[in-house]
């Protein structure tokens, strides 16, 4: 990565630096793509192109399905200076972005590949995942959702997620697709869950054909790009260490607590619909 001041370079990291980069990601590096700035957090922000978004967070946080991690000092000068609409670039040198009085290319072939490729587990030892289960059902999840999840719509949702035919299916899904306030509404979080993992146990197909079908327009930016990475097969780094943890209790708890600090609400809710998903294998 290096910083370059009214067209001069003024400053070169050193080069032990390194970032991270999701799998799926990488390719877009090589291609020439226009965007801009859109959405700034405080620790984060996002990049839209015309082929997806980006994620640009730091290395301390665990990497996002469509992002690239960078050292937090580094990202305190990018987010110092960057603001909402400018411009980035995607080139073959790199990611390119415009901040007020700077440009910072950030060398995507530099960055260490993290795989976020759902794992494969085997729904015919489920009664493996019952510690985990049993570990998420002592949480309480519901009374920290986003949702009402005493209504009897919600309750009725999840027997359809869990039990239900097809059309049942699809109307809890239909329910729960973009429901909630934030950048990632709770109903597409629960989603998340309980498909990614439905995904790795190769009982998807179902709900992600009715989520294809229904998700474009539906929610919000940030959340169809998390349901795009879900059917290319990829997902959080932290969530794809849980679903490779199912069968540990112990080593399964960090990477729970990891995701219970997601956003508001949001980390709650993918644990949500994982437990759903896993009740929805106990039933199978």
């Amino acid at each position: 990565m290096r910083v370059i001041e009214n067209g001069e370079l003024s400053n070169m990291l050193p080069a032990s630096f390194k970032g991270q980069i999701g799998a799926w990601e990488r390719g877009q590096g090589k291609i020439f793509a226009s965007g801009s700035i859109q959405g700034i957090y405080k620790s984060s922000f996002n990049l839209v192109f015309p082929s997806g978004m980006i994620h640009v967070g730091s290395l301390k946080k665990p990497l996002c399905c469509f992002g690239i991690g960078v050292e937090e000092g580094e990202l305190r000068k990018i987010l110092d200076s960057c603001c909402e609409n400018h411009q980035a670039f995607l080139k073959k040198d790199g990611l390119w972005i415009y901040g007020k009085n700077q440009q910072f290319c950030l060398k995507l072939d530099d960055f260490i590949q993290k795989d976020l490729q759902i794992p494969i587990i085997n729904v015919k030892e489920k009664n493996l995942y019952e510690d985990v289960q049993m570990l998420l059902e002592c949480m309480d999840l519901k009374s920290h959702a986003g949702l009402d999840t005493e209504s009897e719509k919600f309750k009725t949702c999840c027997e359809g997620l869990i039990k239900g035919n097809r059309t049942e299916l699809k109307q809890a899904v239909l329910y729960l697709v973009g429901r909630g306030m934030g950048l990632t509404p709770s109903g597409d979080d629960i989603l998340l869950g309980y498909t990614g993992l439905l995904k790795a146990a190769g009982l998807h197909r179902q709900v992600e054909e009715i989520l294809i079908s229904h998700v474009s327009g539906n929610t919000t930016e940030v959340s169809l790009n998390y349901y795009k990475a879900l059917f290319w097969g990829y997902v959080n780094w932290d969530f794809k260490k849980l679903l490779e943890c199912l069968v540990h209790k112990e080593a399964a708890k960090p990477y729970i607590e990891s995701i219970k600090s997601l956003g508001h609400t949001s980390g709650w809710d993918t644990l949500l619909g994982l437990l759903i998903g896993l009740k929805k294998m106990g039933k199978m």
